[in-house]
């Protein structure tokens, strides 16, 4: 498939052994680990499978007799819609909110960090450092 393909090609080469180690540190604790980011479903199915993270949330992409259409469904797994994904996916799960982590890169992601008690930047884009900096928040560089 593709997308395997793409993931072992071109995603794991790029995976931060430092990023890894909180992952498997979370998975140690019995935390449960959710993978969400804007890309495409499919390919984040893989990236989860590569890093050993069952759970993902991703971009779905429409299907119309067992082929990939070229569209997908919205809303983007981005900004406000990646919050409203992972509320979806949830359901009613009784998740602590103030108690949960978040990682993330990219000031987009500001929404979902504002959602949980121990938001962390990971490398993060200049204008996202700068407000974890002003807010005190974790920043791994």
């Amino acid at each position: 498939m593709a997308f395997a393909w793409i993931a072992d090609q071109y995603v794991q080469p790029l995976v931060r052994s430092d990023v890894m180690k909180r992952v498997q540190d979370h998975k140690a604790m019995g935390h449960r680990v959710i993978l969400v980011s804007g890309t495409l479903a499919p390919l984040l199915t893989e990236i989860g499978r590569l890093l050993g993270i069952e759970e993902t949330i991703g971009t779905p992409l429409i299907l119309r007799a067992g082929r990939y259409t070229g569209a997908c469904e919205f809303p983007v797994c981005q900004g406000a819609g990646k919050v409203s994904r992972l509320k979806a996916y949830l359901g009613d799960d009784s998740i602590i909110w103030p108690g949960s982590y978040v990682y993330a890169d990219s000031y987009t992601d500001l929404l979902l960090l504002e959602q949980v008690g121990h938001p962390v930047a990971v490398y993060p884009d200049d204008e996202l450092a700068v407000h974890a900096q002003d807010r005190g928040w974790e920043i791994i560089r």
